[in-house]
């Protein structure tokens, strides 16, 4: 056998190992799947007899940090600095 057949029947075994990894993998990965959960959100009053949508209270705007108010404030221009001694 050539060096040339040897080379190509290598690459071709390599290839061969190499789908046969990933085939496995993928039925490996794919055959146990959990039914997803289904999640309903409610409302904290939601069973509040009594209580409709348009009374429930409106939620307050957030207060700003005093990081965001801090950047809010406008910084002078470098020319109306005093000059470094």
């Amino acid at each position: 056998m050539t060096r040339e057949m040897r080379f190509w029947r290598n690459v071709i075994l390599v290839g061969v190992a190499h789908v046969t990894l990933l085939t496995g993998l993928a039925r490996w990965g794919g055959t146990k799947r959990s039914p997803k959960m289904e999640v309903m959100w409610m409302a904290a009053n939601a069973g509040a007899p009594g209580v409709a949508l348009a009374q429930m209270p409106e939620a307050a705007a957030p207060q700003p940090s005093p990081a965001e108010e801090a950047e809010a404030t406008p910084v002078p221009p470098m020319e109306d600095l005093p000059a470094p001694v």
